[in-house]
């Protein structure tokens, strides 16, 4: 996002949207599978139901307010805030989950 803010060439945007489409590509599917790695078997389908609902209202509700900053603000501080909130969002993950997270493997035979 930052390189996307600060892009004035083709480029720069050509590399921003290969960035963006990678930590995309793989947010959704790491998150999904900690959303389901933090609760017990049997309650898969309702952590998973909550889930797509919460990225649903993410994906719905984002660019509504987005749009409101670009009205005032513009595209460039639009981007910028969206890379303070995806920078203040892997602290507070790390805070909440990341740091108490101990890595269980179970023996192979």
């Amino acid at each position: 996002m930052l390189i996307l803010a600060f892009s004035h060439d083709e480029v720069s945007l050509f590399i921003a949207a290969i960035l963006n489409g990678l930590g995309f590509g793989n947010f959704q599917p790491v998150a999904q599978s900690t959303a389901l790695h933090l609760v017990k078997k049997y309650r898969y389908a309702q952590a998973t139901s909550t889930y797509f609902i919460l990225f649903d209202l993410g994906i719905g509700l984002g660019p509504y307010l987005l749009g409101l900053v670009i009205s005032s603000l513009g595209y460039s501080a639009m981007f910028l805030i969206i890379a303070a909130i995806t920078f203040s969002s892997v602290f507070l993950y790390y805070l909440v989950h990341g740091k108490n997270y101990k890595l269980i493997r179970k023996k192979q035979i």
